[in-house]
């Protein structure tokens, strides 16, 4: 504890605001500039912080497709391995018909905990022909896209539903160490 003389001494060190068992606030200075209380420091720096987390977030799926690139393919022209070199590998074959390559992209955005928005999407199709070479190229955009839904049913198995315990307990004095060894032969 200060004594009554220290008490007085660093009072008047702080401008004689102080009184005994009080502390004096405390307060963000910059040069030049009035005292700022701390927590005002504090809530312009989580308000920022929360303005900060809304910001939306945005993805990139699939190689994005330059125009040029796409539009430098000729139909009857290219082969397979131009293509490939040109554009990259396919996102996905055509699995009914071998002779279709697809280049997917799709830009997304997230904005805070809300789901992802899809705002663009291109689809290019590439076929070619018997012999390799590009036959035609079609480009999509969003507008052709459809929405799949998905079905959530299960495939049913056969046999008995167990749980843990029943399948524990059901495999008690079922196996026969005679003929485990002899099946072992």
């Amino acid at each position: 504890m200060l004594s009554e003389r220290r008490f007085t001494v660093a009072s008047k060190a702080l401008g004689g605001k102080a009184r005994r068992g009080q502390a004096e606030p405390h307060h963000w200075r910059i040069s030049g500039l009035p005292a700022v209380p701390a927590f005002l420091v504090l809530a312009t720096l989580l308000f920022g912080i929360g303005v900060s987390a809304c910001t939306p977030r945005a993805g990139t799926h699939g190689d994005p497709l330059v125009r040029d690139r796409v539009n430098s393919i000729v139909p009857g022209v290219h082969t397979r391995d131009d293509v490939a070199a040109i554009l990259g590998s396919p996102s996905t074959n055509s699995p009914f018909d071998g002779e279709k390559w697809y280049y997917i992209s799709s830009r997304t955005e997230t904005f805070a905990f809300l789901p992802r928005e899809e705002f663009d999407r291109q689809v290019v199709v590439i076929a070619f022909d018997e012999s390799g070479r590009v036959r035609s190229v079609e480009k999509f955009g969003q507008e052709r896209g459809q929405d799949v839904a998905i079905v959530r049913r299960e495939t049913p198995t056969a046999g008995n539903d167990l749980n843990l315990v029943q399948e524990f307990l059901g495999n008690i004095g079922r196996f026969n160490k005679n003929e485990a060894e002899a099946g072992s032969r």
